[in-house]
């Protein structure tokens, strides 16, 4: 199924000597949405991953950027809102899968 995402970015700053974090967006994109493989969704029920979903993107310098600062990222997609826990290359490094876990 084909979906639009919105990837936000959280960024912290200090304000009157508080951590003040406020979140952005970073870009839309257009994905294939998807579940988990059976043996990756028995993984991440033993890890409390309960509701998960899996966004294939293009690779781009954007996605590129993300790869090594996930904990500062997140999808938002048809209201709801994920924490990225993982981004793997596939298709010969031409696409990203984001797994992904649902705030609740």
């Amino acid at each position: 199924m084909t979906g639009r995402i919105t990837i936000m970015r959280d960024t912290s700053e200090v304000v009157d000597g508080r951590n003040e974090t406020k979140s952005e967006e970073y870009f839309k994109c257009w994905c294939d949405v998807s579940d988990l493989l059976s043996t990756e969704k028995y993984a991440a029920l033993q890890q409390s991953l309960e509701e998960t979903a899996v966004f294939k993107v293009r690779r781009c310098a954007k996605t590129d950027a993300m790869r090594m600062h996930l904990k500062e990222f997140s999808v938002i997609y048809k209201g709801d809102s994920f924490d990225i826990y993982a981004m793997t290359p596939v298709e010969n490094s031409t696409r990203y899968l984001l797994k992904c876990n649902r705030v609740s």
